[in-house]
């Protein structure tokens, strides 16, 4: 019996060791969801909305086009509503090589994040990677009096195997601002294409 007790007064605080890291990445993680998600919404208000002089039809069907040139998948969509949800792996709307010059500048940036929590030799675990992640894009169009106005911004989703931590669904910002100065590129031309005017 007091092999036994010793052996549970060993495992007892190595589990609550565990527990104690466990708790610590995924408050890491959410501090990083926190700080990219402030970001990414100043993204979305400056470089996420313009507005064109451009009929809602021709319009939606040019963010069809562009979205399906860049790799999305439609999940979604509602023209009365002016809506559009598609999805696509990572790193879409970007390439591999674009993709490798933002994680240059957005992970170390994300490990400094994370050392604030968990230290800087577990931040270490903080990575971006190229896999196991969806991006989404959501699409919102307005009919104005004197204008169309569009929107959009990006999501990240885990698709990747059970992990004892929760992936939030905040993507790096450097990633949100290349996606979405890719996307206008696509839809100006997919609509100049058309031979539509737009400011």
């Amino acid at each position: 019996m007091r092999y036994i007790a010793i052996a549970i007064l060993i495992v007892t605080p190595l589990l609550g060791a565990c527990t104690n890291g466990q708790n610590d990445m995924q408050r890491a993680i959410d501090k990083v969801d926190t700080a990219w998600g402030s970001a990414n919404t100043k993204l979305k208000k400056t470089l996420g909305v313009r507005n064109y002089q451009l009929e809602k039809k021709a319009a939606f069907q040019a963010m069809l086009i562009s979205l399906n040139e860049l790799g999305f998948v439609v999940q979604n969509l509602s023209y009365i509503s002016g809506f559009i949800v598609a999805k696509a792996p990572i790193p879409i709307p970007l390439s591999k090589a674009e993709w490798a010059a933002i994680k240059k500048v957005e992970e170390p940036q994300m490990q400094s994040i994370a050392a604030s929590v968990v230290g800087n030799w577990q931040s270490q675990y903080f990575q971006l990677h190229d896999s196991n992640f969806e991006t989404i894009i959501n699409v919102v169009m307005l009919e104005r009096a004197k204008d169309l106005r569009i929107s959009f911004g990006f999501q990240m989703v885990y698709t990747g195997p059970p992990r004892r931590v929760s992936y939030r669904q905040q993507p790096p910002p450097e990633a949100v601002k290349y996606a979405m100065k890719k996307t206008w590129d696509y839809f100006d031309r997919v609509t100049l294409v058309q031979g539509k005017t737009f400011q």
